[in-house]
C-alpha cells in the first residue's frame, strides 16, 4: 500500500470519472466535484465547457505513461500547466510501456518498466507518483485474462484502500463508436483503443464481468445509471 495515495483517500468520499461521451449533458459537475476526491484516468484537466457534465477538479491522474502517449501528454502539460501543478498524485497502474512488449507476463518482479522514467519525464513539480510494480499487475492480469484497461486498473487498485465510497462514472469500456467526448481528445494523441485492440478482443467483456462481481461485493462501490446499463 502506497502511503502517499493512503493519506489522500483513506475515509475519503472518492470518484473515479472517466472521459466517456454519455456524459455530456447529463449536468453531473457539481456533484462529481463535491467528492473528496476526484481521480481521472489518462487526464488531469477538463476543457471549461465540459465542466458542468464532468466536473472541474482533477486530485489525482492515473496514466499509462506509455511511450506512444507521451507526446500528447506533454502537449496537455504545456497548454494547461497551471492544472497540471494542482495534482496532489500522479500513478501508474501498468508496465507495458510500449506495444512491442509482448512478453510482460514473464518478467521478473524486479525489473522497473520505462513507464516509469516517463513518468519521470514530465513530472518537473515533483508531484508524488506511485507505480503498482510488476507483480501487482501481473497478479490483476491473470485473474482478468486480459490486459486491462488503465481505467479499470485504476478502480482495482483504489479498492484496496480504506476510502468511505467509491463512485465511478464515464465508463464505456471501449464498447461505443466514441471511447471519449471530443474535448478530452489531443489532436497529436495516439488513438485509444476501441474495444479490444492489444488488450485481447474478450477483454472488454472480461473486465465487465468482473465489474459486476466488485460491483456485489463492495457496499462503497457505486455507479452511475448509464454505467448500470452497460454492465447489465
Amino acid at each position: 500500500m502506497n502511503e502517499d495515495l493512503l493519506e489522500i483517500v483513506q475515509d475519503k468520499r472518492v470518484a473515479i470519472i472517466g472521459p466517456a461521451p454519455y456524459l455530456v449533458d447529463a449536468e453531473h459537475g457539481s456533484m462529481i466535484d463535491d467528492y473528496d476526491v476526484v481521480i481521472r484516468p489518462n487526464q488531469f484537466y477538463v476543457p471549461k465547457e465540459l465542466h458542468k457534465d464532468y466536473g472541474s477538479k482533477t486530485d489525482i491522474m492515473f496514466h499509462n505513461f506509455g511511450t506512444p502517449w507521451m507526446a500528447g501528454l506533454q502537449d496537455n502539460i504545456s497548454k494547461n500547466e497551471s492544472e497540471f501543478k494542482k495534482l496532489k498524485m500522479m500513478a501508474c497502474p501498468v508496465i507495458k510501456s510500449d506495444h512491442s512488449e509482448w512478453d510482460i507476463m514473464s518478467w521478473s518482479e524486479e525489473r522497473v518498466s520505462n513507464v516509469v522514467k516517463n513518468a519521470e519525464s514530465v513530472n518537473k513539480y515533483q508531484i508524488p507518483f506511485y507505480w503498482v510494480g510488476v507483480k501487482r499487475y501481473q497478479n490483476w492480469a491473470t485473474a482478468i485474462g486480459c490486459e486491462p484497461y488503465t481505467g479499470f486498473l485504476t478502480l482495482l487498485t483504489i479498492l484496496e484502500y480504506p476510502v468511505k465510497e467509491l463512485y465511478v462514472s464515464g465508463f464505456n469500456f471501449y464498447m461505443s463508436n466514441k471511447v471519449y467526448f471530443e474535448g478530452f481528445a489531443n489532436p497529436i494523441d495516439v488513438p485509444h483503443p476501441q474495444s479490444g485492440g492489444t488488450h485481447g478482443d474478450d477483454c472488454s467483456r472480461r473486465q465487465i464481468l468482473v465489474f459486476k462481481y466488485l460491483l456485489g461485493q463492495h457496499k462503497i462501490l457505486k455507479v452511475d445509471k448509464q454505467l448500470e446499463k452497460i454492465l447489465e
